[in-house]
C-alpha cells in the first residue's frame, strides 16, 4: 500500500511479523517505509506520521548531510572498517587485507558494491561470533545461534527462542560502539523488554553504555551509508 503524504510524498506501507509498528528511512533512496501487523486505517497512518512529522524531517537532514559520503565505488574510494577509513584498490583477488579492501580489475562499480558487502559480511560474520561468544561466556549468558543480517533499521535483535542478529554493517562501527550493541543484545537474553530492569543488565554488562549509546544515535548514519 502507498500513502500519499502532503510533504514526504510517497510513504510505503507494509505488514510486518513485529508486534510493534515502526516507522523508517531508507538511506539511499530516502524512501519511508511504516510496517506494522496488522492493516491501518488512511486515519492511522495520518496521525502516525504527524507524531513522527519533525522526527523525519531530522532524519531526512541528517540522511542528505551525509549524502557527501556516499561511494563511487571507484578505486581509490574509502571504506569504513571498525570505525577507521580502508581504501578501495583492485588486484587480482576479492579480500580485505588489513590495511585495504580489494576487489578484481575490471570489475564495474555496481559489482563493486556487491563484492564489498561479501568481504563484509564475512568480516561481521567472523568478528561478531568470536565476540558474541566471549562476552557471553564472560557474563555467563547463554544464546542460541547469531545470524547477519541485512537490517537497515536496527544494529541488533533478540528473539525469544535466544537467536541473536546483527546487521553486515556493524562492522564499521568502532569496536567500543559494537561491544555496547553486544552487551544490549545480550542484556534481552536476561530481559526482552526495555524496562528499567533491561538497562540495568546492560550497565551491568556495559557501565559506560550511555556515552556508547549516544555516539551510536549521532553517528549512525557515518556506519550504514553504503
Amino acid at each position: 500500500m502507498i500513502y500519499l503524504d502532503k510533504e514526504f510524498g510517497e510513504i510505503k506501507i507494509l505488514q510486518s511479523r513485529r508486534k510493534t509498528i515502526s516507522i523508517g528511512i531508507n538511506t539511499v533512496d530516502e524512501t519511508i517505509t511504516i510496517k506494522s501487523q496488522q492493516a491501518l486505517t488512511k486515519s492511522e497512518i495520518a496521525e502516525l506520521i504527524e507524531r513522527h512529522r519533525n522526527w523525519l524531517r531530522t532524519k531526512l537532514d541528517k540522511i542528505r548531510k551525509f549524502s557527501a559520503y556516499k561511494h563511487s565505488f571507484c578505486e581509490g574510494d574509502q571504506f569504513m572498517y571498525l570505525g577507521k577509513l580502508y581504501p578501495l584498490e583492485f588486484g587480482d583477488e576479492v579480500l580485505f587485507s588489513g590495511s585495504s579492501f580489494r576487489v578484481k580489475f575490471g570489475t564495474p562499480p555496481e559489482m563493486v558494491k556487491v563484492e564489498l558487502e561479501k568481504i563484509y559480511r564475512e568480516l561481521a560474520k567472523n568478528y561478531l561470533s568470536c565476540h558474541l561468544k566471549f562476552t557471553a561466556n564472560k557474563f555467563k549468558i547463554n544464546y542460541n545461534k547469531m545470524r547477519i543480517t541485512s537490517a537497515s533499521s536496527r544494529w541488533g535483535s533478540c528473539t525469544s527462542q535466544g537467536n541473536i542478529n546483527f546487521p553486515w554493517n556493524l562492522i564499521m562501527c568502532p569496536e567500543e560502539l559494537i561491544d555496547y550493541v553486544v552487551c544490549h543484545e545480550l542484556a534481552h537474553r536476561l530481559q526482552m523488554n526495555h524496562s528499567a530492569a533491561f538497562w540495568q543488565e546492560v550497565a551491568r554488562l556495559c557501565p559506560n553504555y550511555r556515552v556508547f549509546r549516544k555516539l551510536l544515535k549521532e553517528n549512525s548514519l557515518k556506519y550504514s551509508i553504503f
